[in-house]
């Protein structure tokens, strides 16, 4: 479970992308298009075959991993994180793994609510188990 504030209320999804990945060590979210505005906040998620005792090195662009967002190390294994943009550009992300393993990776894309000021409108509240 994931919260966040100051997603739009209406039409919320705008943009995702996923991917399957055979044996690797980076696991890619897939590309998304363009986004339809330059604010919005975008999670991506992978998961893993159970292989390897792999765990999670990095993920890239800039996507922040909360708290309680690294279960790798768990069965089913799985990561999740996170960004909040700024610009209209499509959107990827890989998570870098110690072992090679088979999974998948999606991102998804969500327009932020329209208000007068932009300053900290979206805030990842929490991830839960």
């Amino acid at each position: 479970i994931t919260e966040a504030s100051g997603i739009a209320t209406a039409s919320a999804f705008d943009v995702g992308a996923t991917t399957t990945i055979n044996t690797n060590t980076t696991l890619s979210t897939g590309t998304t298009a363009a986004l339809a505005q330059a604010d919005e906040f975008c999670v991506g998620s992978w998961n893993g075959d159970g292989s390897g005792a792999s765990s999670v090195v990095s993920v890239s662009n800039s996507f922040t991993i909360p708290t309680n967002g690294d279960q790798w190390g768990v069965s089913p294994r799985s990561l999740l994180a996170y960004k909040v943009l700024a610009a209209t550009t499509g959107v990827e992300s890989t998570a870098t793994l110690r072992d090679t393993v088979a999974g998948t990776g999606l991102v998804g894309c969500y327009k932020a609510a329209a208000v007068a000021s932009s300053a900290g409108r979206l805030l990842l509240l929490g991830v839960g188990k």
